[in-house]
Protein backbone atom coordinates (compact mmCIF):
# COMPACT_ATOMS: atom_id res chain seq x y z
CA UNK A 1 0.00 0.00 0.00
CA UNK A 2 1.69 3.55 -1.26
CA UNK A 3 2.32 5.93 1.92
CA UNK A 4 0.45 9.24 0.91
CA UNK A 5 3.23 12.14 0.43
CA UNK A 6 2.86 15.88 1.97
CA UNK A 7 2.01 18.18 -0.77
CA UNK A 8 4.36 20.85 -0.81
CA UNK A 9 3.30 24.00 -3.18
CA UNK A 10 6.40 25.32 -4.23
CA UNK A 11 5.91 29.08 -5.40
CA UNK A 12 9.24 30.15 -6.74
CA UNK A 13 10.16 31.56 -10.32
CA UNK A 14 13.56 31.55 -10.35
CA UNK A 15 14.42 28.17 -12.07
CA UNK A 16 17.12 26.54 -10.40
CA UNK A 17 15.97 27.63 -6.80
CA UNK A 18 12.65 25.47 -8.29
CA UNK A 19 15.05 23.06 -9.66
CA UNK A 20 16.91 22.68 -6.12
CA UNK A 21 13.55 22.51 -3.72
CA UNK A 22 11.91 20.14 -6.51
CA UNK A 23 14.66 17.17 -6.23
CA UNK A 24 15.13 17.29 -2.58
CA UNK A 25 11.53 17.54 -1.81
CA UNK A 26 10.45 14.64 -3.44
CA UNK A 27 14.07 12.76 -2.37
CA UNK A 28 12.92 13.55 1.27
CA UNK A 29 8.87 12.56 0.18
CA UNK A 30 7.12 15.22 -0.37
CA UNK A 31 4.48 15.42 -3.81
CA UNK A 32 5.82 18.82 -5.46
CA UNK A 33 3.59 21.37 -7.44
CA UNK A 34 5.55 24.12 -8.65
CA UNK A 35 4.22 27.70 -9.83
CA UNK A 36 6.07 30.44 -10.79
CA UNK A 37 3.57 33.24 -10.50
CA UNK A 38 1.40 34.59 -7.37
CA UNK A 39 -1.83 33.96 -9.64
CA UNK A 40 -1.08 30.73 -10.06
CA UNK A 41 -0.05 30.09 -6.54
CA UNK A 42 -3.49 31.16 -5.28
CA UNK A 43 -5.15 29.02 -7.63
CA UNK A 44 -3.18 25.95 -6.47
CA UNK A 45 -4.25 26.42 -3.13
CA UNK A 46 -7.74 25.12 -4.39
CA UNK A 47 -6.89 22.29 -7.26
CA UNK A 48 -3.50 20.93 -5.30
CA UNK A 49 -4.72 21.28 -1.62
CA UNK A 50 -1.36 21.60 -0.65
CA UNK A 51 -0.14 20.70 3.15
CA UNK A 52 2.36 23.52 3.23
CA UNK A 53 3.25 26.30 1.07
CA UNK A 54 6.89 27.38 0.49
CA UNK A 55 6.84 31.31 -1.21
CA UNK A 56 9.17 32.98 -2.76
CA UNK A 57 8.66 36.91 -1.77
CA UNK A 58 9.33 38.44 -4.94
CA UNK A 59 7.27 36.91 -7.76
CA UNK A 60 6.97 38.86 -11.41
CA UNK A 61 3.36 39.38 -10.96
CA UNK A 62 2.44 39.74 -6.91
CA UNK A 63 4.65 40.63 -4.15
CA UNK A 64 4.92 37.10 -1.74
CA UNK A 65 3.88 39.13 1.08
CA UNK A 66 0.59 40.13 -0.55
CA UNK A 67 0.03 36.52 -1.32
CA UNK A 68 0.48 35.26 2.58
CA UNK A 69 -1.98 37.72 3.44
CA UNK A 70 -4.64 36.19 0.82
CA UNK A 71 -4.00 32.77 1.79
CA UNK A 72 -4.66 33.69 5.33
CA UNK A 73 -7.62 35.61 4.74
CA UNK A 74 -9.37 31.82 4.85
CA UNK A 75 -6.51 29.13 4.91
CA UNK A 76 -4.43 28.17 7.89
CA UNK A 77 -1.94 26.23 5.67
CA UNK A 78 1.71 26.76 6.98
CA UNK A 79 3.80 29.08 5.15
CA UNK A 80 7.19 29.12 4.81
CA UNK A 81 9.02 32.08 2.74
CA UNK A 82 12.01 32.61 0.88
CA UNK A 83 14.01 35.62 0.47
CA UNK A 84 16.89 37.22 -0.30
CA UNK A 85 16.50 40.20 2.12
CA UNK A 86 18.07 39.72 5.15
CA UNK A 87 16.42 42.62 6.74
CA UNK A 88 14.88 42.30 10.23
CA UNK A 89 11.46 44.35 9.34
CA UNK A 90 11.10 41.97 6.14
CA UNK A 91 11.09 38.68 8.51
CA UNK A 92 8.64 40.43 10.53
CA UNK A 93 6.26 41.65 8.04
CA UNK A 94 5.72 38.65 6.95
CA UNK A 95 5.33 36.77 10.14
CA UNK A 96 2.98 39.61 11.26
CA UNK A 97 1.19 38.48 7.95
CA UNK A 98 0.68 34.97 9.11
CA UNK A 99 4.42 33.37 7.76
CA UNK A 100 5.12 30.25 9.94
CA UNK A 101 8.73 30.88 9.12
CA UNK A 102 11.40 32.89 7.29
CA UNK A 103 14.33 31.38 5.06
CA UNK A 104 17.20 33.81 3.69
CA UNK A 105 18.16 32.59 0.67
CA UNK A 106 21.01 30.89 0.22
CA UNK A 107 20.17 28.24 2.51
CA UNK A 108 20.66 24.11 2.35
CA UNK A 109 18.54 21.44 2.17
CA UNK A 110 18.87 20.26 5.17
CA UNK A 111 17.81 23.63 6.94
CA UNK A 112 14.69 24.44 5.22
CA UNK A 113 13.74 20.45 5.06
CA UNK A 114 14.15 20.58 9.55
CA UNK A 115 12.26 23.71 9.57
CA UNK A 116 9.66 22.18 7.62
CA UNK A 117 9.62 18.80 9.39
CA UNK A 118 8.91 20.76 12.61
CA UNK A 119 6.14 23.10 10.69
CA UNK A 120 4.63 20.31 9.75
CA UNK A 121 4.69 18.48 13.24
CA UNK A 122 3.20 22.40 15.02
CA UNK A 123 0.53 22.04 12.72
CA UNK A 124 -0.95 18.54 13.08
CA UNK A 125 -0.76 19.00 16.53
CA UNK A 126 -2.78 22.16 16.19
CA UNK A 127 -5.23 20.02 14.39
CA UNK A 128 -5.46 17.11 16.02
CA UNK A 129 -6.10 19.41 19.10
CA UNK A 130 -8.77 21.42 17.41
CA UNK A 131 -11.12 18.60 17.00
CA UNK A 132 -11.70 18.34 20.46
CA UNK A 133 -13.98 20.70 22.23
CA UNK A 134 -11.86 22.88 24.27
CA UNK A 135 -13.82 22.93 27.99
CA UNK A 136 -13.59 26.58 29.69
CA UNK A 137 -15.72 26.62 32.83
CA UNK A 138 -19.20 26.07 32.30
CA UNK A 139 -18.43 26.26 28.68
CA UNK A 140 -17.75 23.67 25.81
CA UNK A 141 -15.86 25.11 22.39
CA UNK A 142 -16.15 22.71 19.32
CA UNK A 143 -13.38 24.49 17.38
CA UNK A 144 -13.98 22.28 14.41
CA UNK A 145 -17.76 22.24 14.53
CA UNK A 146 -17.58 25.94 15.35
CA UNK A 147 -20.69 25.98 18.21
CA UNK A 148 -20.62 27.16 21.57
CA UNK A 149 -22.19 25.62 24.54
CA UNK A 150 -22.94 26.56 28.17
CA UNK A 151 -24.45 24.43 30.56
CA UNK A 152 -24.58 21.80 27.35
CA UNK A 153 -27.24 24.26 25.97
CA UNK A 154 -26.18 26.00 22.49
CA UNK A 155 -25.14 29.76 22.47
CA UNK A 156 -25.78 31.42 19.34
CA UNK A 157 -22.56 33.78 18.33
CA UNK A 158 -21.47 35.30 14.88
CA UNK A 159 -18.80 33.63 13.00
CA UNK A 160 -16.71 36.89 14.02
CA UNK A 161 -17.63 36.58 17.72
CA UNK A 162 -16.98 32.67 17.67
CA UNK A 163 -13.64 33.63 15.35
CA UNK A 164 -12.66 35.69 18.45
CA UNK A 165 -13.67 32.58 20.73
CA UNK A 166 -11.34 30.03 19.23
CA UNK A 167 -8.28 32.51 19.09
CA UNK A 168 -8.83 33.14 22.85
CA UNK A 169 -9.44 29.54 23.17
CA UNK A 170 -6.04 28.16 21.25
CA UNK A 171 -4.51 30.56 23.62
CA UNK A 172 -5.66 29.67 27.43
CA UNK A 173 -3.97 31.77 30.02
CA UNK A 174 -1.92 33.52 27.77
CA UNK A 175 -2.30 37.09 27.04
CA UNK A 176 -3.03 38.31 23.77
CA UNK A 177 -2.53 41.77 23.04
CA UNK A 178 -4.98 44.13 21.15
CA UNK A 179 -3.52 44.41 18.05
CA UNK A 180 -2.75 40.75 17.08
CA UNK A 181 -5.83 39.79 18.04
CA UNK A 182 -7.54 42.36 15.67
CA UNK A 183 -5.16 41.05 12.66
CA UNK A 184 -5.66 37.11 13.84
CA UNK A 185 -9.60 37.97 13.64
CA UNK A 186 -10.21 40.37 11.15
CA UNK A 187 -7.24 40.56 9.62
CA UNK A 188 -4.17 43.16 8.57
CA UNK A 189 -5.04 46.61 8.45
CA UNK A 190 -7.22 46.52 12.07
CA UNK A 191 -4.88 47.21 14.23
CA UNK A 192 -5.23 50.13 16.45
CA UNK A 193 -9.16 49.89 15.92
CA UNK A 194 -9.72 49.02 19.80
CA UNK A 195 -13.59 50.30 19.78
CA UNK A 196 -14.10 47.35 17.04
CA UNK A 197 -12.34 44.76 19.24
CA UNK A 198 -14.47 45.83 23.09
CA UNK A 199 -17.68 45.90 21.25
CA UNK A 200 -17.21 42.58 20.34
CA UNK A 201 -16.17 41.18 23.11
CA UNK A 202 -18.45 43.06 25.29
CA UNK A 203 -20.98 41.10 22.69
CA UNK A 204 -19.54 37.77 23.38
CA UNK A 205 -19.53 38.05 26.67
CA UNK A 206 -23.15 38.70 27.28
CA UNK A 207 -23.64 35.87 24.95
CA UNK A 208 -21.34 33.84 27.17
CA UNK A 209 -23.11 35.33 30.67
CA UNK A 210 -19.49 36.79 30.80
CA UNK A 211 -20.06 40.03 32.69
CA UNK A 212 -18.72 39.79 35.43
CA UNK A 213 -15.77 37.55 36.12
CA UNK A 214 -16.14 34.70 33.27
CA UNK A 215 -13.47 33.65 31.78
CA UNK A 216 -12.47 36.81 29.45
CA UNK A 217 -10.47 39.00 31.13
CA UNK A 218 -9.01 42.39 30.10
CA UNK A 219 -5.27 43.00 30.93
CA UNK A 220 -5.50 46.53 31.08
CA UNK A 221 -3.42 48.91 27.85
CA UNK A 222 -2.59 45.28 26.57
CA UNK A 223 -5.22 42.38 25.94
CA UNK A 224 -7.11 39.64 26.50
CA UNK A 225 -7.18 36.11 27.49
CA UNK A 226 -9.17 33.68 28.42
CA UNK A 227 -8.53 31.55 31.79
CA UNK A 228 -10.41 27.99 32.81
CA UNK A 229 -8.76 29.01 36.40
CA UNK A 230 -7.44 32.01 38.34
CA UNK A 231 -7.17 34.93 36.61
CA UNK A 232 -4.30 37.35 36.13
CA UNK A 233 -4.71 41.00 37.50
CA UNK A 234 -6.91 41.97 35.30
CA UNK A 235 -10.18 44.55 34.90
CA UNK A 236 -13.53 43.90 33.63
Amino acid sequence: MAVARTRALVVEDDPAYARFLRIHLEASGYQVHHVDRGEAGLAALHDFAPEVVILDVVLPDMDGFEICRQIRQDSSVPIVMLTNRAAERHKVQGLMLGADDYVTKPFSAPELLARLTTILRRARRRDQASERPVEVGVLSIDVAGSRVYREGQPVPVTATEFKLLAVLAANPGRVLVNDDLLRRVWGPGYEGDGALLRTTIGRLRRKLGDVNGGPIHNVRGIGYTLDAGTSPATTS
